[in-house]
C-alpha cells in the first residue's frame, strides 16, 4: 500500500514515529515537499520517497504548505497526516484501507492521545487518512486546500458527497494523534472556511455538521457528555 503525506519541519521525531508505524503497517511512503524541503528532511526519512512540487500554498499565506491536489495526483493511494501513528498490523491494516468501490471513499478518524496519561478520546471534528482511488482525480479539483491548514479534510467529504460518492468511516482506535498546540492561526481558520463558504455555501457550523453526519459522528460530543457524568 502507498501511503503519501507532507512532513513538516518542526516535531521531527512525533513524525519519524509516526512514520515508522507506517512502514511496519505494510505502507510504501512518498512525501511531497515544496522546493528546496529534501535535503533538510532526507536525512531523518532515510526510507521515505521524497517529490518535489510546486503545487504549495496560494490562497493560505503558507507559501511551503502543499496543495491536497498534489497527492490526489498520486492515488491509488492513502493519505495521512505526517503526525499519525498507526496501532494495528499490516494484516489488518491492509484489510481496512483495500480498494473501496467505485463511488466509494474510506475515511479514517483519529483517536487524541494525551501524552502524559496516555487516555485516548475520538476525535469529534477532522479527518487524518482517506483512501483516494484513480477515479476521485477529476472529482476533486484543485481549489486551494493546502495540508496542515484548516477545512481540506472537510472538503474531500463534502465534495465527494455532492457527487454522489458513499463515506465509509474506519473509526477503530488504530490512528492515533498525539495533544499538542495547533500549528494553524485563526486566519488559516478563517481562510480555510471561507473557501468552503465559497464553493459550498455551507456555513462553518453547517460543514462541521455535515461532516460529522457523513462519517457517524452526529452526537459523538453528545455521548462523551453523557459518559463523563
Amino acid at each position: 500500500m502507498k501511503a503519501v503525506t507532507s512532513i513538516g519541519r518542526s516535531r521531527i521525531d512525533r513524525q519519524k514515529k509516526c512514520i515508522a508505524s507506517w512502514i511496519a503497517a505494510g505502507c510504501e511512503v512518498t512525501a511531497i515537499q515544496s522546493a528546496g524541503e529534501t535535503e533538510i528532511l532526507q536525512p531523518h526519512f532515510p526510507d521515505v520517497k521524497f517529490i518535489e512540487t510546486k503545487l504549495t500554498g496560494n490562497v493560505f499565506n503558507r507559501p511551503k504548505f502543499v496543495r491536497i491536489s498534489a497527492m490526489i495526483n498520486e492515488a491509488p493511494v492513502l493519505i495521512l497526516n505526517s503526525d499519525i501513528e498507526v496501532r494495528a498490523s499490516p494484516e489488518v491494516f491492509a484489510e481496512r484501507w483495500s480498494d473501496a468501490g467505485r463511488k466509494e471513499i474510506k475515511v479514517g478518524i483519529r483517536w487524541n492521545e494525551d501524552p502524559v496519561t496516555k487516555k485516548t478520546e475520538m476525535f469529534k471534528w477532522g479527518i487524518d487518512a482517506f483512501l483516494i482511488t484513480p477515479e476521485m482525480i477529476h472529482d476533486l479539483p484543485d481549489i486551494g486546500m493546502t495540508m496542515g491548514c484548516p477545512a481540506w479534510d472537510y472538503w474531500i467529504p463534502i465534495q465527494l458527497h455532492r457527487l454522489g460518492y458513499r463515506i465509509i468511516t474506519q473509526k477503530q482506535e488504530e490512528l492515533i494523534h498525539e495533544d499538542h498546540p495547533k500549528n494553524w492561526t485563526n486566519e488559516d481558520y478563517r481562510i480555510g472556511l471561507e473557501l468552503l463558504s465559497k464553493h459550498y455555501h455551507l456555513s462553518q457550523r453547517g460543514a462541521a455538521m455535515l461532516v460529522q453526519k457523513l462519517t457517524e459522528r452526529g452526537n459523538l460530543h453528545q455521548k462523551q457528555r453523557v459518559k463523563r457524568r
